[in-house]
């Protein structure tokens, strides 16, 4: 696989909203549902090894199969998750990633409320 460069985004919520029409426009609702809980979609997903897999709720930071951080969401849209259905997408976002920001920024908006229940 071809290395991905991973540096820092800066977060903003313009960049999520440009964000969420790149989630629709790249047909991620197809997979994590309109909200992006998963749950919501696809049921008949499988694995690698041809077991029934669901796509993770991007609003669940514990559903993340790579991490949830901003870097960690970034990773996954450009390299995608081995032995899952979710494939790379860095051949989209060549030249443009900012873009890849932008959807990442949104991902990440999707587990805010989640988060902000466990912070003091």
């Amino acid at each position: 696989a071809k290395p991905v460069a991973v540096r820092a985004s800066i977060p903003s919520k313009p960049s999520a909203k440009r964000g969420k029409a790149i989630f629709h426009e790249m047909q991620c609702i197809s997979c994590h549902g309109i909200n992006g809980k998963g749950h919501e979609a696809k049921t008949n997903m499988k694995d690698e090894r041809g077991l029934p897999i669901m796509a993770a709720d991007l609003t669940q930071p514990s559903s993340f199969g790579n991490g949830n951080s901003r870097k960690d969401i970034f990773r996954t849209v450009m390299t995608g998750l081995d032995g899952s259905p979710m494939p790379s997408f860095v051949d989209l976002f060549v030249g443009e990633e900012h873009r890849a920001w932008d959807l990442v920024e949104y991902v990440y908006s999707l587990q805010e409320d989640t988060l902000a229940r466990f912070l003091p």
